[in-house]
C-alpha cells in the first residue's frame, strides 16, 4: 500500500528516505535498535539507528 493512501496520516508529507531517516532518528532506544538491527541487518546501511 501506498503511504498516499492515508490524508490524514502525518508521513504524507515525506516524500524521500533522508526526510523519513531524520524523522525517526534518535527516537529508538539503543535495546530497541539492537534487536531491530539483529532481525533485519540489512537496515543498519540507512543509519536510522545505532546500538
Amino acid at each position: 500500500m501506498h503511504i498516499g493512501f492515508y490524508p490524514n496520516s502525518k508521513y504524507t508529507k515525506i516524500k524521500s528516505w533522508s526526510r523519513l531517516e531524520s524523522e525517526f532518528q534518535g527516537k529508538i532506544s539503543k535495546n530497541s535498535c539492537a534487536i531491530l538491527l539483529k532481525k533485519f541487518p540489512g537496515l543498519a546501511k540507512y543509519k536510522l539507528c545505532t546500538a
